[in-house]
């Protein structure tokens, strides 16, 4: 990037046979890492000048041009404009990884891994042509927004993984698994909800999901069949209560619910303050929203059908979410909403798929 020419990353790893057997292994890893940023990132700033991103703040209706016509309006309305900071860098990553292996058994074994991650100057998009919230001026009036992007953003995961994994042996196999996950940024690639309050959006990550498990099995039979099946379940993932206008008037209807901050929902988010302010706008309380912890169970038959030599066809018939379980995602987040904490999706229901495969 523009002057970047630290990216130095060093990695280290290591590994120790505790017992001197093979059974007891020890291990860990640390290293930095730099994300690959693409060049069309700067590309907006060749056409800056060469068109016009015109944003019309609650428009009159139904003339939102003020009696121009389009292009009039156009080429007297303030332009908004992209930048790329001069002191742009790539993103930093620092990895760090322990872990513990035991053999139980020649064909089992239990894992535990740590795994820590944090990463700094990822990218974010700051508008430094904000109006004055007491004048309403703007610092460059010829210009709406000035939106720069700028290496300013950060994260970090910390996460525990134990696994229990039988290798196929006496016509079985299976794998068991869980993972404890706290992944928190404060939205990268993103703007912020209220530049002048950033940290109102450090929370949990948008891919946050604290808890998962999952068992996987697959077992010979006679007849030459082999079943298989997967059991998966995980929590709730993190939403946001927006205010459902613009509180700061930065032009974005994304700020938060006063006193509430971002990714709350299905955490640890107040809901006497989003009911105090969903009274304000005239709206019934609401006392639950809905969850997006998801689970299914999967399941599967193969069997190999042979001809003369190496060829074959393996008939698989698969059945997906054989409960049928309702998984819901997509809630509203606008706190204002009759749809606030609704579920707007679903995933698929119960699936089945037959499948023939050759092989020759």
């Amino acid at each position: 990037m523009r002057g970047d020419r630290n990216n130095v990353g060093p990695r280290l790893g290591l590994a120790y046979d505790a017992a001197g057997d093979g059974a007891t292994v020890l291990r860990g890893g640390y290293g930095i890492y730099y994300d690959n940023i693409r060049m069309l990132q700067n590309q907006y700033e060749k056409l800056n000048m060469l068109r016009y991103d015109i944003r019309i703040t609650n428009p009159s209706y139904p003339d939102p041009f003020q009696g121009r016509d389009p292009l009039q309006f156009a080429s007297t309305a303030p332009p908004n404009i992209q930048l790329l900071a001069n002191d742009f860098r790539n993103a930093r990553s620092q990895q760090a990884n322990v872990g513990l292996t035991r053999q139980l058994s020649s064909d089992l074994a239990v894992h535990a891994d740590g795994v820590y991650s944090r990463i700094e100057g990822d990218r974010r998009t700051v508008n430094v042509n904000v109006p004055d919230a007491a004048t309403g001026q703007r610092a460059y009036p010829q210009f709406g927004r000035i939106d720069v992007d700028q290496s300013i953003s950060r994260s970090a995961y910390r996460a525990l993984y134990v696994r229990l994994d039988k290798r196929y042996s006496r016509n079985y196999q299976y794998l068991v698994s869980y993972s404890l996950v706290q992944g928190r940024d404060n939205n990268p690639a993103g703007r912020f909800a209220d530049q002048a309050n950033r940290d109102l959006d450090w929370g949990p990550a948008n891919f946050d999901r604290r808890h998962s498990f999952v068992a996987s099995g697959a077992v010979q039979v006679p007849f030459d069949v082999q079943l298989g099946a997967v059991f998966t379940i995980r929590s709730s993932l993190p939403f946001s209560a927006t205010a459902g206008r613009d509180l700061n008037g930065d032009t974005f209807v994304t700020d938060y619910v006063p006193g509430t901050s971002r990714n709350q929902g299905n955490r640890d988010l107040d809901l006497t303050l989003v009911n105090t302010w969903r009274a304000s706008a005239g709206q019934l309380p609401i006392a639950s929203i809905d969850s997006t912890r998801f689970s299914s169970v999967d399941i599967r038959a193969s069997k190999p059908i042979r001809f003369a030599g190496e060829r074959r066809a393996e008939v698989i018939v698969q059945l997906f979410n054989v409960f049928n379980t309702v998984n819901l995602s997509g809630l509203g987040t606008n706190a204002v909403a009759a749809t606030f904490g609704v579920a707007s999706r679903a995933s698929a229901g119960r699936q089945a798929e037959v499948a023939v495969r050759l092989v020759w």
